[in-house]
């Protein structure tokens, strides 16, 4: 059934306001930017912004998910080139919002939206290295282990702000050796 006018105009409205909450909360951070700034900034009143979302950190999960979203995509697309490449790509993306990431952090302690928000990406990116791993002959014993050291190195990466070129050799090197190791290692000698 196609869409009606209002239907329409509602999802426009409601992506005008995903765009300028992801523009205020990149530039501004998350508590310099007001629900009623992100208003001003489509022209319409704080409370029209509530009839889109719940609350602010309703607003900041859709900010995020809509630039995570893009990221992924390109990620996506360039993932079966070089797995090194493209996790360093992604990994530069995201140090544009390690002040956000941050907030995620603090915030997952304090909103249930913004922590199921943290639970479905860390999901999500675990369910995507996986695969990429798993086709790069990694063994599904190592599996869960391979992703827990490469998500743990770049979360590290992000939130300390490494150097791009400093980052982009570590994953490099993260990633040769343990796919190498995930793909060579016998399952009956593991913790020893």
């Amino acid at each position: 059934m196609p869409a009606t006018r209002t239907d329409q105009t509602r999802e426009q409205k409601r992506g005008e306001l995903v765009r300028a909450a992801r523009r205020l909360f990149f530039a501004d951070g998350f508590d310099s930017t007001t629900v009623a700034a992100i208003g001003q900034e489509c022209g319409v009143a704080s409370n029209v912004v509530y009839w889109y979302f719940d609350s602010k950190d309703h607003l900041f999960v859709a900010a995020l998910e809509d630039f995570l979203d893009l990221r992924l995509a390109a990620a996506g697309q360039s993932q079966e080139l070089d797995l090194a490449a493209t996790l360093s790509r992604f990994v530069g993306d995201l140090m544009q919002a390690r002040h956000l990431i941050a907030v995620v952090h603090d915030r997952s302690h304090h909103s249930e939206v913004v922590a199921e928000f943290h639970n479905r990406v860390h999901a999500t990116y675990n369910s995507l290295l996986g695969e990429a791993l798993t086709s790069r002959g990694v063994a599904l014993h190592d599996r869960p282990l391979v992703v827990e050291a490469l998500v743990t190195a770049i979360e590290a990466l992000i939130m300390h702000g490494a150097p791009s070129a400093h980052a982009e050799e570590m994953i490099s090197f993260l990633v040769e050796s343990l796919v190498s190791a995930g793909s060579t290692r016998d399952p009956g000698k593991q913790g020893t």
